[in-house]
């Protein structure tokens, strides 16, 4: 009996092991495509963008700033990678995407679905408060091939100047995570435009309006940089912290890394992606 016990505990580790996922994701603001960009405009960076992220390893990515045209490139390009993403202005294909790229050889697309963040979410194109544009949150549902665990995925990109409407935001974000994905994982990527020091920052850990939840980079057992809006220019301009990527409180972050990788004093973008490997 005492050897059949011991044996047992000697299991439970591995048991332990085997019940966890491992999942890498990303978020990355690629810049939209624009000729003013001039040297660093998209048509001279796209491939190179492409290399960051699949060099990257990530699973999940979710990137910010996609107009059509980019993103019918990348899924062009991004062989292997399925891909859901409608475009803010109306809900199909017109204006910028937050899209949601995933490699099919590990996850199954289950559900997947954009609301707008405003006081009408689910209005294609509406905006609220102060908000200088109009914009939304992408979600995708997934299940893990290997192992049959789903978790939801969610990619934003809050307002450049509404001070309240990133607030405002942030409670409606907040508000859907509660009443889609409660029960499950939950990943939240994005360019949320404020900063560690602001109001919206602190409704993250919180449970007003919704699931409180982790700033990886606070919970990551490894960090590798942290400023991800640097500009295109290296040392071109002091870097900040906008881009996140939020995990639930039953979520461990084995590591966090800015990817600083640049050419020629240039990034292939003005932000720098976020890559985080995490446990659930």
């Amino acid at each position: 009996m005492t050897k059949c016990l011991l044996y047992l505990l000697l299991l439970l580790p591995i048991v332990s092991w085997a019940d966890s996922i491992d999942v890498t994701a990303m978020s990355y603001n690629i810049r939209m495509n624009t000729p003013t960009d001039g040297p660093n405009a998209w048509p001279k960076r796209k491939e190179w963008v492409v290399d960051v992220i699949t060099q990257s390893g990530a699973g999940i990515i979710g990137l910010q700033e996609v107009t059509p045209e980019q993103k019918k490139y990348l899924a062009r390009a991004m062989k292997g990678y399925g891909n859901y993403g409608v475009g803010r202005d109306n809900g199909s294909n017109k204006g910028e995407h937050c899209l949601i790229l995933y490699k099919e050889s590990l996850y199954e697309l289950l559900d997947s679905g954009t609301f707008w963040l405003s006081e009408t979410p689910n209005v294609p194109g509406s905006k609220s408060w102060d908000a200088a544009i109009t914009r939304i949150a992408s979600w995708a549902k997934f299940r893990e091939k290997a192992s049959g665990r789903e978790f939801y995925f969610y990619n934003t990109h809050f307002d450049h100047k509404g001070e309240l409407a990133r607030y405002q935001a942030m409670l409606v974000l907040k508000e859907h995570l509660y009443a889609t994905a409660k029960g499950f994982r939950v990943i939240v990527a994005g360019d949320f435009n404020f900063r560690p020091d602001s109001k919206p920052y602190t409704l993250i850990d919180t449970d007003a309006g919704g699931p409180a939840m982790y700033d990886s980079y606070e919970k990551a057992i490894q960090k590798d940089g942290e400023l991800t809006c640097c500009g295109f220019e290296v040392n071109g301009k002091p870097c900040s912290r906008i881009d996140y990527i939020l995990v639930d409180y039953a979520t461990s972050v084995k590591s966090y890394k800015v990817i600083t990788e640049s050419r020629n004093g240039h990034y292939p973008s003005d932000h720098l992606p976020v890559v985080c490997k995490l446990r659930f």
